[in-house]
């Protein structure tokens, strides 16, 4: 991406121990075009809310869930 001209930024929130605020704070400034956010069966639930509040702050932003869950049960993503 960063190669055709996109602006690219990782943030490992769980690592960093960034709460809900935080990670919304990062939204708001940045912008984010795209959103990509690893997932599990243990946080799906979470995952899910914090996404859907991403979307109030970015709702421009397109948001991709990876990880072992939505690969499994695509059909709950």
């Amino acid at each position: 991406m960063e190669k055709d001209g996109h602006d690219v930024t990782f943030t490992d929130a769980p690592a960093r121990g960034y709460d809900l605020n935080h990670i919304l704070n990062i939204g708001k400034e940045l912008k984010p075009g795209l959103i990509v956010m690893d997932t599990s069966t243990p946080s799906i639930e979470n995952d899910i809310s914090v996404c859907d509040k991403i979307k109030e702050i970015v709702p421009q932003a397109y948001t991709v869930m990876v990880g072992t869950h939505v690969s499994a049960l695509p059909e709950e993503a």
